[in-house]
């Protein structure tokens, strides 16, 4: 599961946009041709397809009487007009996606190095708080209070357990 819903959030960033375009349509027949007209549009943009000529020829067909919609669909168009694919939009999408599994790579290994003790960065318990005890005495006498363990917030670790 990735980490972050960019993708998500893009989509419902349309749906948002619309939701107050929407509220100034006229009627509920100029909404449903207002959402077919998004649905068209959407659909070539998630396959990268060049929305104009997209638009311009399945309306044509559409107006033209066509009715064989299986061709129409953008996944199948694009087959059929490979000219008008955004070439740019995938090689953008695969650049990410390098981008992206080389920073997750790194990561690991940096958690991997961190885990056998390999990092200077990755400091244990025993290092950072000598004392054992989270650090209480030595920073209650950075504070100016008593070194003693009695002082200040009752020596450190609770009793009895």
């Amino acid at each position: 599961m990735p980490i972050d819903n960019n993708l998500t959030e893009q989509l419902m960033k349309q749906v948002a946009l619309g939701r107050k375009n929407w509220m100034f349509i006229g009627s509920i027949d100029a909404g449903n041709r207002a959402a077919d007209l998004m649905t068209l549009v959407s659909s070539a943009v998630r396959n990268d397809l060049d929305v104009f000529l997209y638009l311009k020829d399945v309306l044509d067909k559409l107006l033209g009487g066509s009715r064989d919609f299986e061709a129409m669909r953008p996944d199948v168009w694009k087959l059929a007009y490979p000219e008008a694919v955004r070439i740019n939009r995938q090689d953008e999408r695969r650049h990410r996606a390098e981008v992206k599994s080389a920073k997750r790579a790194k990561r690991r290994a940096g958690c991997r190095q961190a885990a056998s003790g390999g990092s200077s960065r990755a400091l244990s318990l025993a290092q950072r708080w000598p004392q054992g005890d989270g650090g209480g005495e030595r920073s209650r006498s950075r504070q100016g209070r008593s070194s003693e363990p009695s002082a200040g917030w009752g020596g450190g670790r609770p009793q009895g357990l």
